[in-house]
């Protein structure tokens, strides 16, 4: 398939979104007078160009953390869909209704909490202050307006199918091929932070678990158009989920099967789709149960022990020094052996009984 191939059947099946979420963090420039109300001096600081005084909050954080938490949300919903492109995100259009139901519902939370904020911004200003009475003054000369802070704060999103300009088609296919190389960096991001955060050190695992490595199959399955890669690879991750469908404890060969997978997930970034997928494969298959051990009779016969036959001791010599037989740890009394210096020379001699 070649490049304009490749990037018509991509354009063709993505939507591209793109976020339009603005922030305001309550953070305003530290001006010398602020310092130089304190007795620091204003010559004694380095030029700007050398360094920058840095800012002061002038309402707690707290009071605008749900802005950006509502907006890694909003990323993180697009993700969990879709791959970053040209500055948004390309998202699979039979996955478009469902994210743009979850981007209107934080574009409405957002509303709710930017107008709750509003309704409070004087009292809030006004109690970080007075928490912070070694500085209050300098931020209340820092205030913004009400209608400052609410132009400041804004959610919505953008979705739109691309199409090149006739004569520079080869930017978009250049973009279009790196597609492949994002998803796979996404991918290994979501499996080491699902090993991170349920697997790692773990005997075994409850179902819930599973919900990370879900959300894995269900994106490679929306891009699989990317890459045949990407389609084998989605069958392996569904093959084990299906594997551990109705366990619960998952352990054992189940466990082994969802740490061979996940650990072939966090190489993507470094190994191609079509390797990982073989190695996914494999990795996903429970080892085979071990043949049973043959027994000697003399073994489970108590009565015929002293019948077994003595072997000869091996012989260890440190620093020419050699010591066999009786006097070995394990027969005899032991003497005690002495440590050999980094420069020792040590020979283990097995004996012939031994081969």
């Amino acid at each position: 398939m070649n490049a304009n191939t490749f990037t018509s059947t991509v354009i063709s099946n993505i939507v591209v979104v793109l976020l339009n979420i603005s922030l305001w963090q309550g953070r305003k420039k530290l001006r010398s007078e602020d310092l130089e109300e304190k007795g620091i001096s204003a010559s004694s600081l380095p030029p700007e160009k050398l360094a920058s005084l840095g800012s002061k909050r002038i309402v707690s954080p707290d009071a605008v953390n749900v802005f950006m938490a509502l907006k890694r949300r909003a990323e993180r919903s697009c993700l969990a869909v879709g791959t970053r492109f040209l500055g948004g995100y390309a998202v699979p259009e039979e996955k478009m209704p469902i994210l743009q139901a979850e981007l209107d519902l934080i574009g409405k939370e957002f509303d709710s909490a930017k107008s709750l904020f509003l309704s409070q911004y004087e009292t809030t200003v006004k109690a970080w202050a007075a928490e912070n009475p070694e500085w209050e003054d300098a931020i209340m000369r820092a205030v913004d307006s009400p209608a400052y802070v609410a132009a400041q704060l804004h959610c919505g999103f953008t979705a739109m199918k691309v199409n090149p300009v006739a004569g520079a088609e080869k930017t978009l296919d250049n973009q279009v091929t790196g597609l492949k190389g994002q998803l796979e960096r996404e991918i290994a991001l979501a499996a080491k932070t699902a090993w991170e955060e349920s697997f790692q050190g773990k005997l075994a695992v409850r179902r819930s678990a599973m919900g990370k490595l879900e959300a894995i199959a269900d994106k490679l399955d929306g891009l699989s158009f990317l890459d045949t890669g990407v389609g084998s690879l989605h069958k392996t991750v569904t093959a084990v989920l299906e594997q551990v469908k109705d366990k619960t404890p998952i352990e054992g060969s189940d466990l082994m099967s969802v740490s061979g997978v996940l650990a072939t997930l966090i190489s993507l970034d470094r190994i191609r789709f079509k390797e990982e997928a073989e190695a996914a494969s494999f990795a996903a298959t429970p080892p085979p149960a071990p043949e049973p051990i043959a027994v000697p009779d003399h073994f489970t016969d108590f009565g015929e022990v002293d019948s077994l036959p003595v072997i000869n001791r091996p012989v260890i010599r440190v620093n020419g020094e050699t010591w066999d037989n009786d006097d070995l740890p394990f027969g005899g009394e032991a003497p005690v052996i002495p440590v050999a210096p980094p420069t020792a020379k040590v020979a283990f001699e097995p004996p012939d009984e031994w081969f």
